[in-house]
């Protein structure tokens, strides 16, 4: 029987990649993916070598998709933990294109692509 039993309280668990803390700040997972953007950032500073296509092949491999997955779950998040992923982001831009300009690769900021993300799904379970 389960009364016996003493559950051990976790301060954050990780799920199909995410960590969620336990007051769902999502401060952890927002750091991991901090860590690696900026880990692959440094890795693909040598970008002399590669064409600019596959450079952003590597980035929208390495730190895009680390932005975009499962960030439904980040909607509402207060703007100190988004300015973390905008940092990435802007970072990505600035070695794209070496300017900090979200236009000009059309791409949306991270707070935007959130609450894009979350209206999508909202428009897709409404039109089934």
């Amino acid at each position: 029987s389960l009364k016996d039993k003493t559950l051990k309280i976790k301060e954050q668990v990780k799920n199909l990649g995410v960590l969620i803390d336990s007051d769902l700040s999502f401060n952890s997972h927002v750091k991991t993916i901090t860590e690696s953007a900026f880990y692959h950032f440094k890795n693909t500073a040598k970008r002399d070598l590669m064409t600019k296509q596959d450079l952003e092949k590597l980035v929208y491999a390495f730190i895009s998709s680390k932005i975009d997955y499962c960030n439904g779950l980040m909607t509402g998040l207060p703007k100190k933990t988004i300015r973390y992923l905008l940092l990435i982001q802007n970072s990505a831009v600035r070695v794209l294109t070496k300017r900090t300009v979200l236009k000009f690769l059309h791409w949306l900021p991270v707070s935007h692509r959130l609450d894009f993300k979350v209206l999508l799904l909202i428009y897709k379970s409404l039109e089934e």
